[in-house]
């Protein structure tokens, strides 16, 4: 049992590092994203989805 538990602690470090890496990239294709979309409708709010 004991090697199970230590075996869910490696999946979970090699999770939390892989996000600690994503996030980043995440964050910089969240920007371009609005920045594209802002840019696709001249930053008129009433233009834009959602608004």
């Amino acid at each position: 049992m004991a090697r199970s538990a230590g075996a869910g602690q490696v999946v979970d470090q090699n999770l939390s590092v892989a996000a600690d890496r994503a996030e980043p990239v995440v964050r910089d294709a969240a920007g371009n994203a609005g920045r594209a979309i802002n840019s696709a409708t001249d930053g008129n709010d009433a233009t834009q989805p959602g608004r």
